[in-house]
């Protein structure tokens, strides 16, 4: 059986900042990361200061730069991700089936055909579900986009992936 769905997605910002957070906050690292810096702060605003000037600077900047500096940034990188994607922005187009997933748009040299074998890593969240190709690099899916198609299309999954390499919300 070879089922397939055809889905239109347009990404917007808050998808584009919602990856960004998924990849940089919800996995170990950024948790140690958010942990440290909290640490950073604790250790400052406690009165824990060392009496040299630079390193309790440095304790401030490490203290505010996992919990302030880095969403900033992330949401600085969605902001221009966004722009830079304005002058040729246009819905794209998804059919996910048994075969692969054929992405088009309007421009021709925006189509392609992604294979099974080519998916990295499978990541369904709240709000989307996540085809990686890379580490860093990832077909994003909003479920309010998918119009009613989303169970269909985690089947699909399911019958193509290594279930080792999907990681599905119970």
């Amino acid at each position: 059986m070879d089922a397939r769905v055809t889905v239109e997605i347009d990404i917007r910002y808050i998808h584009l900042a919602k990856f960004l957070f998924h990849g940089g906050y919800y996995k170990g690292q950024g948790v140690a990361e958010v942990g440290f810096s909290v640490l950073c702060l604790v250790y400052y605003f406690a009165g824990f200061k060392s009496g040299v000037d630079w390193l309790d600077l440095i304790m401030l900047i490490l203290g505010f730069l996992f919990t302030v500096i880095y969403p900033i940034f992330l949401l600085g990188k969605a902001a221009l991700m966004m722009y830079g994607q304005r002058k040729n922005r246009s819905i794209t187009k998804y059919e996910i089936g048994d075969g692969g997933i054929h992405m088009s748009q309007d421009r021709e040299e925006a189509n392609a055909n992604i294979s099974w074998s080519d998916v990295f890593f499978m990541h369904e969240t709240k709000s989307m579900i996540l085809l990686y190709m890379t580490p860093k690099i990832a077909l994003i899916l909003p479920k309010e986009q998918l119009n009613n198609s989303e169970e269909t299309i985690k089947n699909i999954i399911k019958r193509n992936m290594d279930p080792r390499r999907c990681k599905f919300l119970k």
